[in-house]
């Protein structure tokens, strides 16, 4: 009994850091990308030559690209969320587990969805 409690205490523990670490690259992510956008959105000149449905459906694609990565992630932690949260039996960190998992999920499709809603070719 005492070696699955500091086997819990263990997983525990790494999980934190996982967490941690986690929110600090997402807090960087988000502050590299809410001031690299303006400065980018600044340099686009649209003269006659071009195309708004190129320029937008590039756009669109960056932000599926986007989507996609951070939703393999957040699917990523919600996995992991629910595996801990079975293994404590902890009926309200399952419910919060699966809601993660599903947004993740949701990420991860998000350019099928798009597709499917007949919003993107």
């Amino acid at each position: 009994m005492k070696k699955l409690t500091i086997f819990k205490n263990k997983i525990t523990s790494v999980y934190t850091n996982i967490k941690s670490k986690l929110q600090g690259a997402a807090i960087a992510f988000i502050t590299t990308a809410s001031t690299a956008v303006p400065a980018s959105a600044a340099t686009v000149t649209i003269n006659e030559n071009t195309d708004i449905g190129v320029l937008i459906g590039s756009i669109v694609e960056f932000i599926c690209k986007i989507a996609f990565y951070v939703g393999i992630v957040v699917l990523i932690t919600g996995v992991f969320m629910l595996v801990m949260a079975y293994k404590d039996d902890n009926s309200e960190q399952q419910t919060r587990g699966v809601r993660i998992a599903v947004v993740g999920a949701a990420l991860v499709g998000f350019r099928i969805l798009l597709r499917t809603a007949g919003l993107i070719s």
